[in-house]
């Protein structure tokens, strides 16, 4: 489906849009566009595709996208770099964006959310659930290839090691000054290999850069499991959670193997008891 300008798109279902072209997306939008209580699924591309201009994507469940194709997501924002210092009226928020995959596992990257391209700037990415894609490696919740925007008060969850949140860093894509506070990362299983973030440096290492800002965020692992964050830069390396914390990153970060959620497996994402006193303390909102 296209949306052109200045549209308020609600309440509908949308399906099997690769059956029409084989990289259709559910909702191909243009700008200053609201669209919101969809349900959108079997996308043979994005789920919902569109530039960053002046446009509210809210409560939408969109799974079962990019079944034909490759490298994009739930929602995938892509815009011109031309409009590198533009600070963007756009916020995605209180979505829920699950089981999805692609055909080629072996080619390029999915999101549940994927900004690409520099113009995407100052957004906000609020009170969504994000599932992790326990099916194949080329996954994550969350990719920002982006610059100044704020990750606030989500959810995180699935059952996979694969990196949760990605902030690549590029020569040419220099995507940094991401803010990710007061999340919830919920990482089901007790691997000792769980990427955290996967980033690299703007400039120096891990202990100097600061590419990004982490903080006030909630993580839960099963017993016996570790999570890495996996840095690229003068050479690929795993940080381990401590050295992390150790050079300054995610200040006010709780680690926990307590359960936080009641039954993430079964889509039961509300907290737990012990959940919400740890929740109430990094300054996480129920939503």
């Amino acid at each position: 489906m296209h949306l052109g300008d200045k549209s308020f798109l609600f309440d509908n279902l949308i399906e099997k849009s690769g059956d029409i072209h084989v990289t259709g997306s559910g909702i191909d939008a243009s700008d200053y566009n609201i669209i919101k209580s969809n349900k959108i699924y079997d996308a043979g591309y994005a789920g919902i595709k569109t530039s960053a201009e002046k446009t509210l994507i809210l409560d939408n469940e969109i799974s079962e996208f990019v079944k034909r194709s490759s490298d994009t997501g739930g929602v995938y924002i892509a815009q011109a770099r031309d409009t590198i210092d533009t600070k963007k009226e756009f916020a995605v928020v209180h979505n829920y964006i699950h089981d999805y995959t692609q055909l080629w596992k072996d080619k390029t990257r999915v999101e549940a959310i994927y900004y690409d391209g520099w113009g995407v700037n100052g957004t906000l990415v609020y009170n969504n659930i994000l599932e992790d894609a326990p099916s194949f490696d080329k996954a994550s919740p969350l990719r920002l290839r982006s610059r100044y925007n704020h990750v606030l008060n989500n959810i995180f969850v699935g059952p996979s090691g694969h990196t949760k949140i990605l902030l690549p860093e590029y020569s040419f894509y220099s995507a940094y000054g991401n803010r990710i506070s007061k999340n919830i990362i919920a990482i089901l299983n007790n691997s000792d290999k769980n990427r955290l973030y996967s980033t690299g440096p703007y400039f120096g290492d891990y202990t100097t850069s600061k590419s990004f800002e982490s903080e006030s965020n909630l993580i839960s692992i099963l017993p016996g499991g570790k999570i890495v964050i996996l840095y690229s830069g003068s050479s690929v390396v795993n940080v381990s959670w401590d050295d992390w914390i150790a050079a300054g990153n995610d200040k006010n970060s709780i680690l926990t193997n307590t359960q936080i959620l009641n039954n993430p497996n079964n889509n039961d994402f509300t907290l737990t008891p012990s959940g919400k006193t740890l929740a109430s303390s990094v300054g996480f909102k129920e939503f």
